[in-house]
C-alpha cells in the first residue's frame, strides 16, 4: 500500500512543454518510478533508475527537408545554360564544360537539338533515303540542297569539339589550381567568353532592391526621403510614388539577359520586321515554289505583278489581289511555317510591295512599350504578355501612323484578339487619367487614342 505519491514534469531543450512527466510512488516494498511522455509509459525500480535513457522520452523537432532547386541549368531544346547568380565565381565552369563535351561529343542525353555530329549524320541517312525514291524535279533540287547544307554541318560539327577543347582546356587547368575568388572569376569570365560560340548563357546578376522611375528607368533612389511621397523624375518629368520600390538589375555582365530585357528585344524585334530591315535567309527554292502555288489558284505569279502599279495601303504600298493572308496561307500550303514572322518582308520581295520607313519614331516607341507594358503588368492575369505585333500596332497608333492589324501576321482565335482589346482599353483609361504619363525627358507627349 503506497503513503507517499508525488509527480514531477520536465522539459528539454529538445523537448515539447510537458512533455515528459515523472511518477514517483513509496511503497511498503520500496519505490516505483513511472515515466510517461506521451504514448510512452515506463515503469521501474529504484534500483533501475541509472540505467534510464531519458532521450527516449524527449521528441527532437522534426526538421522539414526542402529539395534544393539549381540556380543554374541546362536547356537542352535551345542549348542555353539558363539562371541567375550573386557572383561569377559562383558559377561552376568545371559543371559546364562536362556538359558542353558531352553535347559536342553527340552523348544520347543531351542530344536533343540537331546540333551535333550524330544527329545530323541521322538526318542526312534520312535525306539519302528520300533522294533514292521517286521525287519531283522541285522536291529533288530541295533535298539536295539541304543535303549539301547538312554535310558541311557535320563537318563543322566533327572539328567543333576539338576546337571547343583547345580553347578552353588552358583556362580549366588554371581554374582547378586557383583558390582566390578575383582570380577564379577572372577565369569564368574567360570560359564564358570562349565556349559562348558553343553554347548559349542566358545569366543574369541578382542585386539589391532600388526605386526607379516608371517612364525613363533610371534610380530615384538618390531622390526619395521618404515613403509614401511623390518624386518627380528630374530626366523625364514622371511622377513616381516612392513606396513603389521593384526590383532591376544595375549591371549587365556580357551573358545576362533579363526577363524584361528579352521581352523588350521580342517586341523591337517585331519593330524591325515592320520596317522589313531585319535578316532573311530566304530558301533558294522558295519562288519557285510559291510561283507553282499561285498559278495553281490561277493568280499572277510574283515577277508579272512586280510590274504593275503600286497603291497605298495606309503604311505600305501594294499591289492588286495581294496582301499578308494571302501570303501566310502560301507559306502554310508549302510547309514554311517557320517563315510567318517575315510575312511582310516577304511581300516586299516576292511582289514587290514598298513600306513606310518609321525609324525616326524608335525612341518614342521604346519608351511608349514601357509604359503600356507597366501598366498592363498591373492590369494582367497570369504571367502572358501582350502579343508583340498588337503591342507594337497599338503603339504606332498613339503616334499616328494609322497602323492595322491586318498589316502583321493575324492573330489566331477572336477570343484572345478581344482580351487584348480589354486590356488596351485599361491602358488607355490609366494614360488619360494620369499625369505622370504625359511627360518624357522633359518633353510633353502627346497619346494619340481611338475613341
Amino acid at each position: 500500500m503506497s503513503f507517499i505519491t508525488f509527480k514531477l514534469k520536465a522539459t528539454s531543450d529538445d523537448a515539447q512543454k510537458d512533455n515528459l512527466s515523472i511518477g514517483v510512488s513509496f511503497n511498503s516494498n520500496g519505490v516505483d518510478l513511472l515515466f510517461n511522455s506521451q504514448n510512452k509509459n515506463t515503469k521501474i525500480t529504484a534500483n533501475d533508475a541509472l540505467k534510464i535513457d531519458f532521450s527516449q522520452y524527449c521528441h527532437k523537432p522534426i526538421i522539414k527537408k526542402t529539395k534544393k532547386t539549381k540556380k543554374i541549368i541546362y536547356n537542352e531544346k535551345k542549348n542555353t545554360f539558363v539562371g541567375k547568380y550573386r557572383h561569377k565565381s559562383e558559377l561552376d565552369i568545371l559543371e559546364f564544360d562536362r556538359i558542353l563535351n558531352m553535347v559536342l561529343a553527340g552523348d544520347d542525353s543531351t542530344d536533343k537539338s540537331g546540333r551535333n555530329a550524330k544527329r545530323l549524320c541521322e538526318m542526312k541517312n534520312e535525306i539519302e533515303k528520300k533522294l533514292s525514291g521517286n521525287l519531283s524535279n522541285i522536291n529533288r533540287r530541295f533535298f539536295t540542297q539541304e543535303l549539301n547544307k547538312i554535310e558541311n554541318k557535320i563537318n563543322e560539327s566533327i572539328g567543333a569539339i576539338d576546337s571547343y577543347r583547345s580553347e578552353v582546356r588552358d583556362i580549366l587547368d588554371l581554374y582547378s589550381r586557383k583558390k582566390s575568388i578575383e582570380a577564379k572569376t577572372n577565369l569564368v569570365e574567360r570560359f564564358l567568353k570562349a565556349s559562348s560560340k558553343y553554347v548559349t548563357y542566358d545569366l543574369y546578376l541578382q542585386h539589391k532592391d532600388h526605386f526607379i522611375c516608371i517612364g525613363c528607368r533610371s534610380s530615384l533612389s538618390d531622390q526619395i526621403i521618404e515613403s509614401n511621397t511623390n518624386v518627380v523624375c528630374e530626366k523625364c518629368q514622371c511622377i513616381n510614388v516612392s513606396r513603389n520600390k521593384v526590383k532591376v538589375e544595375n549591371e549587365k555582365s556580357s551573358h545576362y539577359q533579363s526577363k524584361k530585357t528579352k521581352n523588350e528585344e521580342t517586341f523591337m524585334g517585331s519593330f524591325t520586321r515592320f520596317l522589313c530591315k531585319q535578316r532573311v535567309d530566304i530558301p533558294n527554292e522558295l519562288e519557285i515554289k510559291l510561283d507553282e502555288f499561285f498559278r495553281q489558284k490561277n493568280l499572277n505569279i510574283g515577277i508579272d505583278i512586280k510590274k504593275e502599279p503600286l497603291i497605298l495601303d495606309g503604311t505600305k504600298w501594294i499591289k492588286n489581289n495581294t496582301n499578308i493572308e494571302l501570303m501566310i496561307e502560301a507559306l502554310e500550303d508549302l510547309g514554311y511555317n517557320t517563315m510567318y514572322s517575315h510575312v511582310r518582308y516577304l511581300c516586299v520581295w516576292y511582289w514587290g510591295w514598298k513600306v513606310k520607313d518609321y525609324e525616326h519614331l524608335k525612341e518614342d516607341v521604346i519608351h511608349r512599350y514601357r509604359v503600356t507594358g507597366a501598366i498592363y503588368n498591373k492590369l494582367k492575369d497570369g504571367s502572358s504578355n501582350l502579343k508583340a505585333d498588337f503591342h507594337l500596332c497599338k503603339i504606332l497608333n498613339t503616334l499616328g501612323v494609322g497602323c492595322k492589324i491586318t498589316d502583321f501576321k493575324p492573330i489566331k482565335g477572336n477570343k484572345t484578339l478581344e482580351n487584348y482589346e480589354n486590356y488596351w482599353k485599361g491602358i488607355v483609361y490609366e494614360i488619360k487619367n494620369n499625369d505622370k504619363y504625359q511627360h518624357h525627358n522633359g518633353k510633353k507627349i502627346d497619346w494619340i487614342f481611338d475613341d
